[in-house]
């Protein structure tokens, strides 16, 4: 054996020995009885309490949608509460009304079917009709023709009036709308 090899030999005994001194002395030294009066334990204490409670953005944004998703389902009981309040009214009443205009009680005069000239505007055509007081109850079909109600006795007059200007391309009286049987 050399001098270089012995004298490695014994720098890593003392080494050894050393940092086998330096942990039993670390380790008896170590006092890990903290007393509770002790300023540490009231600090973690308050950085336990401080401690942010949010896990990233997606519980921050279930913080701003919760108020969101309260008030729309607040809205949504409101509707409810306002359908169930009106279903019953307003079945029957509008269900009348919706069929008076239809119905055969109540109609005397015949609808007038009415075939406007393809270039007709309608600015033109509201005009003609409110000068003669008539409404469109159906219409346009697929042929193009409207179907006009009157005030009652006039279906002939007014019949003639329409065949007679000069943006009507025919006129019929007839005494059902198309679908009806």
């Amino acid at each position: 054996m050399r001098s270089s090899d012995t004298t490695k030999n014994t720098a890593g005994t003392n080494r050894q020995a050393w940092e086998r001194l330096f942990r039993e002395a670390v380790h008896l030294g170590a006092d890990t009885d903290i007393a509770d009066d002790c300023g540490l334990a009231r600090v973690l204490a308050r950085i336990e309490r401080e401690k942010p409670r949010s896990h990233g953005w997606f519980a921050r944004l279930g913080g701003y949608l919760r108020p969101m998703l309260a008030l729309a389902c607040s809205v949504i009981v409101i509707q409810g509460a306002v359908i169930v309040y009106l279903w019953p009214t307003a079945g029957p009443e509008y269900a009348i009304v919706r069929v008076l205009p239809l119905g055969k009680a109540g109609r005397h005069e015949p609808f007038i079917r009415v075939a406007f000239l393809p270039d007709t505007t309608e600015q033109a055509l509201r005009v003609l009709l409110n000068s003669l007081q008539a409404d469109v109850v159906a219409g346009p079909t697929q042929l193009g023709d409207y179907y006009l109600l009157v005030p009652p006795g006039q279906a002939n007059t007014v019949a003639r009036t329409l065949a007679q200007h000069g943006i009507v391309e025919s006129t019929a009286l007839v005494d059902k709308l198309p679908g009806e049987k």
